[in-house]
């Protein structure tokens, strides 16, 4: 038992509520699902502060209290759990209803586990698990998250998941090992990830698990030597250098890999630098993200380095909440210059308008040298550069760079250094370009939200001067 109450500083919440923001953005992001600053502001807030007042109580019992680490961890897995049903809501709420598609599986083909938190024996694992150990339906889809799996429950798992082991392809076992402690967590791990080897999985999720390169290594089963693997997550997963050391050892022949996505770890320049030569090796990449991940300029040039060569086939690219600042710059537009097909593109909170040096010239260097090569980006739907100090000379080449993006549906420029004046033109569409998109919408329904740039003091002064350089009509 712990000798006192479990709690956090304001600063850790403060931190913690950033990230959780941070997060719930880049996955609406990929969901193609936006949700509006001041959603993911009040959200990301009102979370903490629920998944914050559930570890106290819990972390409290008739004994005393809980070790810290699992009251901790409990914490975690209650955020991820409350961070998912949010945005699945904004999801639902955006979506207009669509006919039943092929890609989604029959209720009667899938299992999902998804609910109140559960730590579950070998006799309620077999109770919430009965339709895959009745072998009765062809299950193809199973999520067993927010149900912990110790070694006697993961047993259980194990003989449910090779029943249908002919017939299964995705399976998420995101969050199922919260609060055990780490020999059992660890044991549970492999014996479910043996069964999982069995089948021939088209994704899997492993986010929101206490992973670290134990762990990884302990789940290798059930992606190492997946021939047919097509989608792989890893979020929140403590996965730090020497855990994506392990992955790019782990994962050696990525051959059928289409969607690589990994966020708040610390992983930092070395950890990308594995996940870099993980890339190389990836023909078929199309989505890939690395968020809250501590990757600096160093990182940040090996992953773009490592996708260029195949950038043909990316889709989607999420590098948010990166210092990769724009010494990363070059090889973002080596990459971008090749990805004539890339529709989502996130660079919120990178640094790539901050100064290299203090003269105001170099200040919006790496959005200038981004946006000259945008125009390879014909097919571009959403485009996030928030958060990165820039000026309107960075934003205004970025509007300018996106003449030919038709398709734009979504632009975020908040958080950046713009004065009303610059953001009213941006408003009224002057800085068009000739982009139909923005043009004809007259960007009201392109941009994101503009509530929160920090204007700087001459600005006003120096923006005519801007037009007739930037010959802007």
């Amino acid at each position: 038992m712990a000798s006192g109450p479990w709690s956090l500083t304001a600063e850790q919440r403060a931190e913690t509520v950033s990230r959780i923001r941070a997060n719930m953005a880049s996955m609406a992001f990929f969901r193609n699902t936006p949700m509006s600053e001041e959603t993911l502001t009040e959200e990301s807030r009102k979370l903490e502060a629920k998944a914050y007042a559930a570890a106290q109580v819990s972390g409290t019992v008739t004994t005393g209290h809980r070790p810290h680490e699992e009251t901790l961890q409990g914490y975690i897995s209650k955020l991820s759990q409350l961070v998912l049903e949010t945005v699945a809501r904004a999801g639902e709420g955006a979506a207009a209803p669509a006919a039943p598609s092929s890609a989604a599986p029959a209720a009667s083909h899938s299992l999902d586990l998804t609910g109140q938190r559960e730590f579950l024996t070998a006799e309620t694992a077999r109770d919430a698990l009965a339709p895959l150990l009745s072998g009765s339906a062809p299950i193809s889809h199973v999520k067993l998250s927010t149900k912990s799996f110790g070694a006697e429950a993961a047993e259980v798992a194990a003989e449910a998941i090779l029943r249908v082991a002919g017939t299964l392809t995705h399976a998420d076992l995101a969050d199922v090992i919260a609060g055990r402690p780490e020999e059992e967590a660890l044991a549970a791990l492999r014996t479910m990830a043996a069964a999982l080897a069995e089948a021939r999985l088209v994704e899997l999720d492993l986010s929101d698990n206490a992973l670290g390169e134990k762990g990884l290594r302990a789940a290798a089963a059930a992606f190492a030597g997946q021939p047919a693997l097509e989608r792989l997550a890893f979020r929140n997963v403590g996965c730090s250098v020497h855990a994506c050391a392990a992955l790019d050892e782990l994962l050696a022949e990525p051959a059928a890999l289409r969607a690589l996505s990994l966020y708040n770890n610390m992983s930092g320049d070395e950890g990308a630098a594995h996940v870099a030569r993980l890339l190389a090796r990836a023909p078929r990449l199309e989505e890939f993200s690395m968020v809250s991940s501590r990757v600096g300029p160093e990182g940040g040039a090996a992953l773009l380095q490592a996708l260029a060569p195949r950038a043909a086939e990316l889709v989607a690219l999420d590098v948010h909440d990166n210092p990769i600042t724009e010494e990363a710059a070059p090889a973002l537009v080596d990459l971008v210059s090749r990805a004539g097909g890339l529709r989502r593109l996130n660079l919120t909170d990178t640094g790539l308008g901050d100064a290299a040096t203090a003269e105001n010239e170099l200040e919006d260097e790496g959005l200038r040298i981004v946006a000259g090569a945008l125009g390879a980006l014909p097919l571009l739907e959403r485009l996030d550069v928030s958060g990165n100090q820039a000026t309107r000379e960075g934003i205004f080449a970025v509007v300018q760079g996106l003449a030919g993006a038709k398709n734009l549906a979504f632009l975020g420029i908040d958080e950046n250094e713009l004065s009303d004046r610059a953001i009213d033109l941006i408003k009224a569409g002057y800085l068009c370009g000739g982009s139909e998109a923005l043009a004809s919408r007259g960007q009201a329904d392109v941009l994101g939200s503009l509530d929160n740039n920090m204007e700087v003091s001459d600005e006003e002064e120096d923006l005519d001067l801007d037009f007739q350089r930037l010959a802007i009509a």
